[in-house]
């Protein structure tokens, strides 16, 4: 079995061979912002690759049957995916509430 990387922090799409442990916690707080487990990210991907590029391209098609296929795949609940789903609607909603904002926001403000 190779060596696991120094600080098994290794991004999702790290090399094949690099082994992550999936209960250790990458840290606590990162600038004042919750940050993930390895094993919630490795169950994120799980469930991300489960999808049909269609699904990933539109999630609003997907339904309890599609939640269902995509957890069976995943290895996690539907309760993961349903998570998942709601993360990245709220995440979609906050990005489009940051790109009015900036709309708002003046550029060329005089030097200080």
């Amino acid at each position: 079995m190779p060596a696991q990387t120094a600080d098994d922090t290794a991004p999702i799409g790290a090399a094949e061979g690099t082994y992550l442990q999936k209960d250790r916690t990458v840290s606590v707080r990162r600038n004042g912002l919750k940050t993930i487990t390895i094993h919630n990210r490795l169950k994120i991907e799980a469930i991300i690759r489960s999808m049909t590029p269609a699904e990933r391209r539109d999630p609003h098609i997907i339904d309890g049957s599609r939640r269902r296929r995509i957890s069976a795949g995943s290895g996690t609940s539907v309760q993961d995916v349903n998570r998942l789903l709601n993360q990245f609607q709220e995440m979609r909603k906050m990005m489009k509430r940051f790109t009015k904002m900036a709309g708002k926001i003046p550029f060329n403000l005089p030097p200080s």
